[in-house]
């Protein structure tokens, strides 16, 4: 299996799912099952709020948590740091770093498949971030997908020739490049 493996969603994908989900769940949410609390946070959340807005917490206290949870990777702890970094994603899903973090855990303890997944969502959300690129092209290269690698390791040199990473993020790629060739490059006899 590789990263870049699976179903590729499509709208008639998208229709069928809501044909058979959407009269369920509008049976659900009318249902007694569903408190008026819950209810008009559904609502929120159908308004484009995430979960941290609607419950008042704080940019402070997401820090905080982010902090603790980036120690934890530190210390090699990454379970106990995805722990809490699934919890931060459930508040606020669009916190890119809380992805990066999330793919981070997984990479260490090395599931790069589920790692690289992560990053190519944090990539949808920070599209010129060329630490996601190195880490998402490390992936590739640990599932034995070198082209991939290649290309990724390319993409993040070109960002950061373009001002968006530093001579150190280059010099990583390129060594990195080298590494994926030897990799694909047929043995000699």
């Amino acid at each position: 299996m590789a990263i870049l493996d699976g179903p590729t969603p499509t709208a008639d994908n998208a229709i069928e799912a809501l044909k058979v989900l959407g009269p369920k769940f509008d049976a659900w949410l009318n249902s007694d099952a569903v408190t008026p609390r819950m209810k008009s946070i559904i609502d929120l959340m159908s308004e484009g709020l995430s979960l941290a807005q609607i419950l008042d917490v704080s940019k402070e206290h997401l820090d905080a948590l982010f902090v603790e949870a980036t120690r934890l990777i530190q210390s090699g702890q990454p379970a106990k740091a995805r722990d809490m970094l699934t919890g931060l994603y459930q508040l606020d899903p669009l916190a890119s770093r809380t992805l990066y973090a999330l793919g981070l855990t997984y990479q260490l303890e090395g599931d790069h498949e589920r790692a690289g997944k992560i990053y190519i969502q944090f990539l949808a959300l920070d599209a010129t971030n060329v630490e996601g690129y190195l880490r998402l092209a490390e992936c590739f290269l640990a599932t034995g997908e070198p082209k991939n690698a290649v290309d990724t390791f390319g993409t993040a040199i070109a960002l950061a020739k373009a001002g968006h990473g530093t001579a150190a993020q280059i010099e990583h790629a390129n060594r990195m490049i080298d590494i994926a060739k030897s990799q694909s490059a047929p043995a000699k006899p």
